[in-house]
């Protein structure tokens, strides 16, 4: 990825740790379910970022932290916890304007209800709400991404998979011009 992200511990992702149970959905086939995510030192990582999520001054840190990169990618693995820390996320997002964001989530009653409550999101946020299924449909939601693996891409295809698992030059998963990315089921 060109940019640092954010990971938190799959098992307190509230809606994907539900669909990791369910055979054929993608957070079954979750990436941070193996491999370095398991390491001890890594879970120890993972744990206390959840932890510290409402400290005093976790805002204030995760600014000093982005220091005014190109972009930042939320949730590498984990998702969003509440409405209090989508909030705090948005804030994030909004004292740090020269950063592109990207939220992938899913958390579609939770993003609902924050914008049916009025909330927003800010320009340099962009918020995709993931399919549920491998090779199932993209959800409804003006951004969006799935995963495909014996059907065909939705939309864009990330080209990770075929330039050595880099992003390179792409940045469509933070381009609001691209409706839906569809990553290779990995």
């Amino acid at each position: 990825m060109p940019c640092h992200a954010i990971s938190l511990p799959i098992e307190f992702c509230n809606v994907g740790s539900k669909l990791a149970k369910i055979p054929g959905t993608i957070c079954s086939h979750c990436y941070a379910g193996g491999g370095f995510y398991n390491m001890p030192v890594v879970k120890k990582a993972l744990r206390r970022r959840l932890d510290a999520l409402y400290a005093p001054g976790w805002v204030d840190g995760m600014i000093r932290g982005i220091n005014g990169a190109e972009h930042f990618r939320w949730h590498d693995a984990g998702d969003v916890q509440d409405m209090r820390h989508l909030k705090n996320i948005v804030e994030v997002c909004e004292r740090t304007p020269t950063t592109r964001h990207w939220l992938p989530t899913h958390e579609t009653g939770l993003i609902a209800k924050y914008l049916r409550d009025g909330g927003t999101f800010p320009e340099n946020l962009l918020v995709r709400m993931s399919a549920v299924m491998v090779d199932g449909p993209a959800p409804t939601f003006p951004h969006t991404s799935t995963v495909h693996d014996k059907g065909e891409p939705i939309g864009q295809a990330c080209p990770a998979y075929n330039q050595g698992g880099q992003c390179l030059d792409c940045r469509a998963c933070w381009d609001e011009d691209v409706a839906n990315v569809s990553y290779p089921l990995h």
